[in-house]
């Protein structure tokens, strides 16, 4: 039975992964225990775990808003990614060709609070960002250029 529920883990964290990997960087001291609660309280409603990293966002932001998750960048991080994810799926529809991308509003804004080159680059070294990261506001135009961000 533990190689199945191992397996069942696995199969429902691998979404939320894909989907939030620097969130899940910024969190990883903390996640195994955010993911136990989350998977306590939400159950799957397809067979294909359809879903799972969106329903782990907004369990996130639940807790974001009633002050319980306390490290003080999972707001921005969590921000910053859900914003990556929607001009995605907002694309995902325009026609292929290129051109009507290019040069057009398609993009987001995210907000942070702390510098977001310092932030971002520590996450994606997978590396813990320092505490002191200087304060200020700090918008951010997010674009897609291909597959990246």
């Amino acid at each position: 039975m533990d190689p199945n529920c191992t397996l069942a883990r696995y199969n429902r964290f691998y979404p939320i992964v894909e989907m939030f990997p620097v969130t899940c960087e910024l969190l990883k001291p903390w996640l195994r225990e955010l993911l136990d609660e989350f998977w306590s309280s939400h159950r799957p409603n397809n067979y294909q775990l359809g879903g799972e990293g969106d329903a782990f966002a907004g369990f996130l932001e639940g807790k974001i808003v009633r002050r319980e998750l306390a490290y003080p960048y999972a707001e921005e991080v969590l921000g910053y990614k859900s914003a990556c994810l929607d001009l995605a799926k907002s694309l995902r529809y325009v026609a292929a060709d290129d051109s009507l991308v290019q040069g057009s509003e398609h993009f987001r804004l995210a907000h942070f609070r702390h510098d977001p080159r310092i932030l971002l680059r520590a996450l994606e070294r997978h590396q813990t960002p320092p505490l002191d990261i200087p304060e200020a506001d700090y918008p951010a135009r997010i674009t897609l250029r291909g597959d990246a961000h």
